[in-house]
């Protein structure tokens, strides 16, 4: 931090810096790096969709499924 602030204004140093910082630029690794990244786990997602609605009955209520009550122990709250 020292030898950085006795460098301070120094056109070379800032000069360099900014190329060697460069690579890093947040839309380049985005781009290389997380865009792929991204479109493969989308691509894992998409192979464990279901495809169509398949009905279950509930073990505990008989009910199909979705259609649990609060007393089952499979009732989730409907998202808001």
């Amino acid at each position: 931090l020292e030898q950085a602030y006795q460098v301070k204004g120094n056109m070379d140093y800032r000069k360099r810096a900014r190329k060697g910082a460069l690579p890093y630029d947040a839309d380049k690794v985005t781009e290389k790096y997380w865009k792929p990244v991204l479109e493969k786990i989308e691509e894992d997602v998409d192979i464990w969709q279901p495809q169509a609605k398949v009905e279950t009955t509930c073990s505990c209520t008989g009910q199909a499924t979705g259609e649990h009550d609060k007393g089952c122990a499979l009732w989730q709250p409907s998202p808001s």
